[in-house]
């Protein structure tokens, strides 16, 4: 048994793989639980209080096993579990079994260690957590990382999640809020549809108000334990709304989204002019969905910053971020039925100020 020390600051998350996990899953864990503590510490200054175990096991048998002894469930209750999930979070630990497919680990990784820094700030609460906000957000998270990384693109992870319900019966969205309504969702629904509807509600919330605005929301409960007051705070609309309008963009959007859409429409390079006289110069970071920014008016004038592109059908949402000039501004438009040209406003987050205009070309 392998047992690796991650954190030397104000707790220890140590890394125990049990005999039998292939040395190349120890490299995949190792970097996602410290993309993650990095993630948390530059964006929120933020360490996990507590010493952590997270514990990889061999494969399904060792995973049943662990959960009854470090999540203390029942035969019965481990082995459901463990037939249907990729990783657990308790208050004994994390176990993630071994996967097949490395990205994947990488990505569960990141997941459940987020379960733990959610409740760093806002310790569990059966009776008034937002479950789909917990679980998606955390899913949500880790795509920001993994995007960030390489891994796996924001967009991809999108496609994924729209393929697994595409043409199922999934839950509504407002059922699942509570801890019973996620838990009789997972029971009533036949495949992996709840946590794909989780995510993707989450993912929108991110595409709205940046994929910080997802941690925000357990910071912001701190101060007031009324999570439905708290989401309107953190988000800007109410929860009911929310539920109700994403419901019918995700019935649009499974409608007229083709299954083999990827990222293409993103192209390599983007050539935008704007309100104000400002030129910008997009370029795509290998696959991804983040661009390098650069924006120049008259001969003197420079900004560079990084945006992070989300698409939904021929809609775009463009979160401008780390710009140099210490600004940060939200664009938003329609791609043309060519994928050629897209066109659009924009605005800094909060602003009630005028709305600007924008417009580029897509190269490939």
């Amino acid at each position: 048994m392998m047992v690796a020390p991650l954190m030397e600051a104000s707790a220890k998350v140590s890394l125990i793989f049990e005999p039998g996990v292939p040395d190349k899953v120890n490299v995949t864990i190792t970097r996602g639980i410290k993309e993650a503590e990095r993630f948390y510490k530059d964006s929120f200054g933020i360490t996990l209080p507590k010493d952590l175990e997270i514990v990889v096991v061999p494969d399904k048998a060792a995973y049943a096993n662990a959960l009854q002894s470090m999540c203390k469930k029942n035969e019965e209750q481990a082995v459901k579990e463990a037939a249907r999930s990729g990783g657990t979070t308790c208050s004994g630990g994390i176990v993630i079994p071994v996967s097949k497919n490395m990205d994947r680990m990488f990505f569960v990784a990141i997941h459940e260690l987020t379960h733990k820094y959610q409740g760093a700030v806002s310790p569990s609460n059966r009776e008034r957590d937002i479950m789909w906000l917990m679980e998606g957000g955390a899913t949500a998270t880790a795509g920001y990382i993994a995007d960030r990384c390489g891994v796996e693109t924001l967009q991809e992870l999108w496609n994924e999640y729209l393929d697994k319900i595409r043409s199922k019966q999934v839950p509504p969205l407002r059922d699942l809020r509570t801890f019973k309504g996620h838990n009789a969702a997972r029971e009533k629904y036949p495949g992996d549809v709840v946590y794909p509807k989780e995510s993707l509600a989450a993912l929108e919330l991110a595409r709205r108000k940046g994929g910080n605005s997802l941690y925000h929301y357990f910071l912001n409960l701190k101060k007031d334990n009324d999570s439905a007051k708290v989401f309107e705070m953190t988000f800007g609309t109410k929860l009911d709304a929310f539920e109700r309008d994403f419901e019918t963009e995700l019935e649009w959007t499974l409608r007229t989204l083709e299954p083999s859409y990827r990222t293409e429409r993103l192209g390599r390079v983007w050539r935008e002019k704007e309100d104000k006289g400002w030129e910008g110069l997009y370029t795509r970071r290998g696959n991804s969905s983040l661009f390098d920014a650069i924006w120049t008016r008259k001969e003197s004038e420079k900004v560079k910053g990084v945006l992070i592109m989300h698409l939904s059908g021929n809609k775009a949402f463009i979160e401008s971020r780390q710009q140099s000039n210490g600004r940060e501004l939200d664009y938003e438009g329609t791609i043309s039925e060519d994928s050629r040209t897209i066109s659009g406003t924009f605005w800094p987050p909060g602003s009630t100020g005028p709305i600007l205009r924008w417009e580029a070309t897509i190269e490939r």
